[in-house]
């Protein structure tokens, strides 16, 4: 069970995804300490997935299906 903001958060990945959690803090409003928390909330209830690689210091989080799109991000910041 998920509560509203985790709903939210859920959404947000889901369409916009693979996300940065700073984009995810931008579109709520909200601290972006708070958008990671949520997130990794997400992951523990196996409902968002993380990524092991970062871009710059913070991982990608996506959801089942956008796992080429990851590997799109992440090769594309290794090249920079």
């Amino acid at each position: 069970m998920i509560n509203p903001m985790e709903e939210k958060v859920y959404q947000i990945v889901t369409y916009k995804g693979p996300i940065l959690p700073i984009e995810v803090a931008k579109i709520l409003g909200i601290e972006t300490y708070l958008a990671s928390a949520i997130l990794s909330t997400l992951v523990n209830k196996n409902l968002v997935k993380l990524s092991f690689r970062k871009v710059g210091s913070s991982p990608l989080y996506s959801v089942k299906g956008q796992e080429n799109k990851v590997r799109e991000i992440l090769f594309k910041e290794l090249n920079e």
